[in-house]
């Protein structure tokens, strides 16, 4: 799917039959107010656009049954999507980019601020830090397993191209005492999405344009191997099919992921 304006995260709506799709459409930094949120069936059909106007730099997405949640540079933003309208804003000050998100199954709400080595979590209608240290190392997508938050970061050292001279990691930080440890043998890269797939990840590198499966061992196979700017990914384990935001192409495609095969096999003209 082709259209869009620098897709940064996409996030599969499997009640409604929707996907719902993060637009830079400007600078990733500045409050510019251009940014925007599109929605599109998965089959590519009903493409609005400019769905919800009216962001900065929209990044992250995470949906809580009808709670659309965005990360958008300095707040988090949620969106009734049977509305269509923003319905609540949690700025954040001191936030330098505020990036990927993840909820917990009880609906506490994490947030990762990339150059602000933060993660942040929704209490009492405020996000508030609750990690803040180097060792996040430039924390990017997020995502829950079991009492596990998986951090993927990009790494330190941030060159002009946004490449690293200390490749990313794999965090893992414990929600029940904030304990912060790295994956046994973690791969390296410029890590940007990660989504569960059953005992494993799978993991983009925005700079290689790779998708690896990572297990839990650290163990690394290439899944996939796209054009940079794979950015944050969307899994819908109902239909199988990952979703990976091409940002530098403007484009959206799916593919079908066999997790005990692990091999990746484009969706029609998706």
């Amino acid at each position: 799917m082709e259209g869009f304006a620098q897709p940064e995260s996409v996030e599969a709506d499997v009640s409604r039959n929707y996907l719902y799709v993060s637009n830079i459409a400007g600078h990733p930094l500045e409050e510019d107010g251009i940014g925007y949120i599109s929605r599109v069936r998965p089959d590519g059909s009903g493409l609005e656009v400019k769905w919800v106007e009216g962001l900065h730099a929209p990044k992250g997405l995470a949906l809580d049954g009808k709670r659309l949640y965005v990360a958008d540079l300095k707040e988090l933003v949620v969106i009734d999507v049977e509305k269509g309208k923003v319905i609540a804003r949690y700025p954040v000050a001191d936030a330098k980019m505020l990036n990927g998100i993840a909820i917990s199954p009880e609906g506490q709400v994490y947030v990762s601020d990339f150059f602000g080595n933060t993660l942040y979590q929704l209490t009492d209608g405020e996000l508030t830090p609750w990690i803040q240290s180097s060792q996040l190392d430039t924390p990017n997508g997020l995502s829950i397993s079991g009492d596990q938050l998986t951090v993927v970061t990009w790494g330190s050292d941030i060159q002009e191209d946004f490449s690293t001279k200390s490749p990313g990691h794999i965090l893992q930080v414990s929600l029940k005492n904030g304990k912060l440890g790295t994956l046994t043998n973690t791969p390296r890269g410029n890590w940007d999405g990660v989504v569960d797939v059953g005992g494993q990840w799978l993991v983009s590198n925005w700079l290689s344009g790779e998708v690896v499966s990572v297990g839990v061992n650290g163990e690394t196979d290439k899944v996939l191997q796209l054009n940079p700017g794979s950015a944050d990914l969307g899994w819908n384990s109902e239909s199988g099919i990952l979703w990976v935001p091409e940002m530098q192409l403007g484009r959206v495609t799916g593919y079908r992921i066999d997790p005990l095969a692990l091999d990746g096999t484009r969706v029609g003209k998706n």
